[in-house]
């Protein structure tokens, strides 16, 4: 989302999961609980469950294992959006005594109708729009955006599946498209800081020829996200990715195909436990692992890769100013910037003008090197992404 610029990246505080370190876990555990994390980086989520629910069944485990494996359990279900599921293992894992703010939450999405696609048995494709976004008249890249109508209203909204795991929505969008709450909250962790949010659910909304039902949204209050640069009236966030599967986009033609068949390609895309996308780039002859982020305006080296090049940064890159903003408000870093950067990932080589490099780290980020946005997608003719089967390639 905007990364180096307004953004609102998402990642919602709620599971809380722990993790088991390799001293605690018996010898004959570590390569069953490496291939159920492994699957779950390739959203296998189902295989996942199946290692840690046989350790469960097969193992003599500890009190505080027991607690880690239904930790992996939650994650996997939170990141499939089974709700229900994710309250089962909740309560096994914390019981129902005490209840955290998070067993509550999800509780209350457990007691909702499972988010759903509805389609015909064809291809659907949707023309999308490239909103340009300008900072004190220059250029700061573009956001793409679909064409939705819900509450009967025909919106232009943000393609992000930065928003992990939810779609997003401002409480003023949420107030005039019939979002209603559904008495849980949490907190989003955006670029500049963490602010308080809540939960809403549309009964449905569609998108061309599909239609989707029980959709959950983070609800932002206005003075969080509101800006001068991007209207954020809503984003379409990595749960309509997760249900949709394989996205064909035609840049030439600015149209995504939706297909009814789809295709079997090998997985080039991870995912953590906050339901953050990863590919690995080649910049200068290093293999990065960079955040997958369509909602990122441009693609940016992050603090991470700064600090581990340090010395290069300083002596080869100029030294600038930077705008950050976005959920919590705005405001300005010390960035370094070269003319040109290569970036090769996923099958294509994007040459990035007047790249950057971050000085200081977001709230929102991990280990990630940078990120990849829509300007590396939009300078290849097609490109394919299914964020289900977890690829995404570029190129004709």
């Amino acid at each position: 989302m905007l990364k180096n610029f307004f953004s609102v990246v998402l990642s919602l505080v709620l599971l809380s999961g722990l993790e088991m370190n390799a001293s605690d876990r018996k010898p004959e555990l570590e390569s069953l609980w490496a291939q159920g994390v492994e699957y779950t980086r390739h959203g296998q989520f189902e295989k996942s469950n199946a290692v840690f629910e046989g350790i469960l069944k097969n193992y003599r485990l500890s009190a505080k294992m027991k607690k880690e494996v239904y930790s992996r359990l939650c994650v996997n279900a939170d990141l499939a959006g089974d709700y229900a599921s994710n309250y089962r293992y909740l309560v096994l894992r914390d019981g129902k005594k005490h209840p955290s703010e998070e067993q509550l939450s999800v509780r209350k999405m457990a007691q909702l109708p499972l988010q759903s696609i509805e389609r015909p048995d064809k291809d659907v494709s949707v023309n999308y729009l490239v909103d340009s976004l300008f900072y004190e008249g220059n250029f700061a890249g573009c956001e793409i955006r679909l064409p939705i109508t819900i509450a009967g209203k025909e919106e232009n909204v943000i393609l992000d599946n930065g928003c992990a795991k939810y779609c997003v929505a401002s409480e003023r969008f949420a107030r005039e498209h019939d979002i209603r709450p559904i008495d849980a909250a949490g907190e989003a962790i955006g670029v500049v800081e963490t602010v308080s949010m809540w939960f809403g659910v549309a009964d449905s909304l569609s998108l061309g020829e599909l239609l989707f039902r029980n959709i959950l949204f983070v609800v932002i209050p206005d003075q969080y996200i509101d800006n001068s640069v991007l209207d954020i009236n809503a984003m379409l966030g990595a749960s309509i990715f997760r249900l949709t599967g394989e996205m064909a986009f035609d840049n030439e033609r600015r149209t995504i195909v939706f297909p009814r068949e789809q295709q079997d390609l090998a997985s080039n895309v991870t995912i953590d436990d906050n339901g953050t996308h990863y590919v690995e780039a080649v910049v200068d002859a290093d293999t990065l692992t960079v955040q997958l982020d369509l909602g990122s305006a441009r693609t940016a080296l992050s603090a991470n890769y700064y600090l581990k090049h340090r010395d290069k940064v300083v002596s080869e890159w100029t030294e600038t100013v930077s705008y950050v903003g976005g959920v919590g408000g705005m405001t300005e870093e010390k960035v370094y910037s070269a003319p040109e950067l290569t970036i090769r990932s996923c099958g294509g080589t994007f040459v990035r003008e007047n790249a950057k490099v971050s000085t200081v780290k977001k709230p929102n980020e991990g280990e990630e090197e940078g990120a990849i946005g829509n300007d590396f997608l939009l300078s290849f003719p097609k490109a394919r992404m299914n964020l289900r089967a977890m690829y995404f390639y570029v190129g004709e």
